[in-house]
């Protein structure tokens, strides 16, 4: 937790291994940390870690003397005279405080949520040497709670640097990011914004395109409010955000992708105007789910019955006892869906949607191909001259 009291933190034996990566703040006096002499040299009430003039401090930070400094983690007392952070190991008796070095993060900017983006930065010495094999510690958080954390090594130069996926958010979150170390601590404020529809954005070149906007605000305002609608997200958004930023980045340099993708989405389109219907006439829960299963079961027949008809002739065999076990698995996944709402499960919700689309996927798929493939049998049979389809061997 990042947290400012930390009155009478003490260290706990058993963790006496952290003790080399334990998080301790440093100050600017006597440290020539960024901020000590532009303090001094403007005309300021308050100055943050880098000197800059501010109203205030960010959370994450404590006013002392003028200057903003970060706060004492979890086990750690602040020491205000000196300025610092202090653990007392209870087994040895030994204060150690840290004066002797400095963290400088990197900027971080443009963080979008479900997107792997990285943390950097480096150890430095007060003479402003870099510090090879420094253990430190990462910790991203929000006001009240940490979100998530990875410790590592500094290399050869000082560097360190760690991926993390960002959080799912509602418009714009602020999260603070802390590297600590033997040698010091800091620490840097960045956002996390809801993400766009990054594919539909560069076909259609603007957040601002009419179908992009559509297609958020269906997210936003259907998928993403009820707890249903939220656990598929999720794990949908696990997928996408592993490959669409780089799709992305291709289509605007293709222009005859970014036609193609236009062409593609139109359906899409249409059957999300189409869920939209279900979900106003059964608001909620229910809705979502009668939402999710009438998109799933009109893109399954549009965007993939066409590539199920090259096994056209196997489904002639096996097409009636898969159309029942799916239709079973779809009656039983939408009563998994509804207990694990019921029971506030998240872990149970995220299975059971991302199951029910799939299946629900594959049943309306199923259904259309094996319909075609009994049309396209039946007017060959009757010799009316119509277009046979190839339907494999």
């Amino acid at each position: 937790m990042l947290n400012s009291a930390c009155a009478s933190c003490r260290f706990v034996p058993a963790r006496a291994s952290f003790l080399l990566s334990a998080i301790l703040a440093t100050t600017a006096i006597a440290t020539g940390f960024p901020g000590t002499g532009a303090a001094s040299a403007q005309d300021c009430d308050l100055v943050d870690q880098y000197g800059n003039c501010v109203d205030e401090c960010d959370f994450g930070e404590y006013e002392l003397d003028g200057e903003c400094r970060p706060e004492c983690p979890e086990g750690y007392e602040p020491d205000d005279v000196l300025g610092t952070c202090e653990l007392d190991d209870s087994d040895t008796g030994q204060q150690i405080t840290a004066t002797t070095g400095k963290v400088t993060i990197d900027a971080i900017a443009g963080v979008r949520e479900g997107q792997t983006f990285l943390i950097s930065g480096k150890v430095q010495d007060k003479s402003g040497q870099g510090i090879p094999g420094a253990q430190y510690r990462i910790v991203i958080g929000t006001k009240g709670h940490d979100v998530m954390s990875k410790s590592g090594t500094t290399l050869a130069g000082g560097e360190f640097s760690q991926e993390f996926k960002a959080p799912d958010v509602n418009g714009k979150q602020e999260y603070l990011v802390y590297v600590s170390t033997p040698y010091g601590l800091g620490s840097r404020i960045f956002d996390v914004n809801e993400s766009g529809c990054l594919i539909a954005t560069a076909a259609f070149g603007s957040e601002l395109a009419p179908q992009v906007q559509f297609l958020r605000e269906f997210r936003d305002q259907r998928i993403l409010s009820t707890a249903a609608g939220s656990s598929f997200m999720s794990a949908f958004n696990t997928v996408y955000y592993s490959f669409s930023p780089y799709v992305a980045d291709y289509e605007r340099e293709q222009p005859w992708l970014q036609a193609a993708v236009r062409a593609g989405i139109q359906p899409l389109l249409g059957i999300l105007a189409v869920s939209e219907k279900a979900y106003s006439i059964v608001p909620g829960e229910l809705g979502s789910i009668a939402a999710g299963l009438v998109a799933s079961s009109l893109i399954g027949a549009v965007y993939a019955s066409p590539v199920a008809l090259a096994a056209a002739r196997r489904l002639q065999r096996r097409g009636p006892a898969l159309a029942v076990s799916l239709s079973v698995t779809v009656a039983i996944l939408v009563a998994s869906v509804l207990a694990s709402a019921l029971l506030n499960n998240d872990a149970a919700m995220t299975v059971t949607t991302s199951a029910l689309v799939v299946a629900t996927l594959a049943l309306s798929t199923l259904a259309v191909a094996s319909s075609v493939s009994r049309l396209v049998r039946k007017r060959d049979k009757n010799g009316d001259g119509a277009l046979k389809l190839p339907l494999g061997p």
